[in-house]
């Protein structure tokens, strides 16, 4: 059989999908002899044979040699095929110029499901769309696997056939020290750090999925290729629609099952000027902020008082001598006077928590103080804009003008906010009730 007739044959076998078996029962044992000897000469490999042929793994195709008596070998006509890596980036450009491929990526970014049109697509564009998905889109084979509804095998075995590879994840150990100082503030707020299926993953829960989304790809993307995102139902709780954002770590970041909610590590305390502002950071965009306090009445309220506001700096816990510890820290090295009073008890109704909560506060110029200390370590962009803000507008009483500023930034964010739940919604329903 000519080369010809078997480039026709192995063209047969993409289209169609046809497995060995198959091409057996088609064109004989010698026939598939002769397909797999000659993608052999054209130098692929044990892997891109495998894929070739519709077979799920190399173990398959190893076994089926076994059992055809051939050997793999490089012959005389072997010529160097481009690396995985050059066929990658060909595939790319190549997706980047196609408007079906690029409209296929838009739907599924915008839809977070397939388009109605994905199964007519040529195998050819499916693997740039899942390469462009994967490497552009830094979408992980298991999220586009459970997007698209395809096993994770499927989609690599269809990137492999191509001469193409899925990006391979990162992972670097959080070695710096400042980095590990606002890690710790994290969690000692809202992330929680758990071992899920051997791997290491940091995650929140929240309704303000912008900024953490934001936050996640600042900082985590230093360490990890491995952020994922994905909508949660809470008919039990209000708003019933939240986002879930992992990141998952190096296994040398154990550390963080370690570090204390209770209170405040005791490497922080052993270098608290320069690691404690990290530390609050961390804990600041997690748990607390700068807003627009009542500070006193010019006369009792019963009578008439009009308010007067200032900047209120706060952080929640559900930890007493954590917040105390913090207080403490911050008025023997900084001088920043704070206090930590009781939020409300336990079992209060109509409470996020049912347990009893504590705030941090501080007030005026104590408040904008701090803004300064923080300002260059916050990472949640709402936190950043009001630590600016409140820097902007000094511990002073406010002007009108002034506050009508913060109830217009905390307007933004409220609307940012039901736009982030209603999109949780919207893909959550659109998973589950295609």
């Amino acid at each position: 059989m000519g080369a010809g007739k078997t480039e026709e044959i192995i063209r047969e076998i993409a289209e169609h999908k046809l497995k060995p078996k198959h091409v057996i029962e088609k064109y004989g044992e010698e026939t598939l002899k002769q397909v797999i000897t000659y993608l052999n000469s054209q130098g692929l490999s044990v892997g891109d044979i495998a894929a070739k042929l519709n077979l799920k793994s190399t173990s398959h195709l190893k076994q089926l040699l076994k059992k055809l008596g051939i050997e793999l070998r490089k012959t005389e006509t072997h010529y160097a095929k481009p690396s995985a890596e050059d066929r990658t980036r060909e595939l790319l450009e190549e997706a980047q110029q196609n408007p079906e491929v690029m409209e296929a990526v838009r739907y599924i970014l915008e839809n977070n499901q397939p388009p109605p049109w994905i199964n007519k697509l040529p195998e050819k564009q499916l693997a740039q769309t899942i390469l462009w998905l994967n490497h552009v889109e830094k979408w992980s084979l298991r999220k586009i696997s459970k997007t698209l509804g395809k096993t994770v095998q499927t989609l690599s075995l269809t990137i492999k056939k191509h001469g193409a590879q899925p990006r391979k994840p990162m992972r670097r150990p959080i070695e710096n020290p400042e980095d590990r100082a606002y890690l710790a503030g994290l969690i000692a707020g809202d992330l929680t750090v758990r071992i899920n299926r051997g791997s290491l993953i940091a995650q929140i829960g929240t309704t303000h999925y912008t900024p953490w989304h934001h936050l996640f790809h600042t900082f985590f993307t230093k360490y990890t290729s491995t952020i994922h995102e994905t909508p949660r139902h809470r008919p039990d709780k209000k708003p019933n629609y939240e986002w879930n954002i992992y990141a998952t770590l190096h296994p040398k970041d154990k550390w963080t099952l370690q570090t204390p909610k209770n209170k405040t590590p005791q490497w922080i305390l052993q270098n608290p000027k320069q690691q404690l502002p990290l530390y609050l950071a961390g804990l600041t965009d997690s748990e607390g902020g700068w807003y627009l306090g009542t500070w006193r009445y010019n006369r009792p309220p019963e009578k008439g008082g009009k308010k007067y506001y200032a900047i209120t700096y706060s952080i929640a816990s559900n930890n007493r001598k954590l917040l105390e510890q913090i207080s403490e820290e911050l008025w023997k090295h900084f001088r920043i006077k704070t206090k930590v009073t009781l939020s409300h008890k336990a079992g209060e109704s109509n409470r996020y928590s049912s347990r009893e909560n504590y705030k941090l506060r501080a007030l005026g110029n104590e408040a904008v103080e701090l803004a300064k200390l923080l300002l260059p370590y916050l990472k949640h962009p709402e936190k950043i804009e009001k630590a600016k803000l409140a820097i902007k507008h000094g511990g002073k009483t406010l002007t009108q003008k002034e506050i009508e500023e913060w109830k217009k930034l905390r307007e933004k964010e409220k609307q940012q906010t039901l736009k982030d739940i209603e999109l949780a919604k919207k893909q959550y329903r659109q998973k589950h009730n295609p």
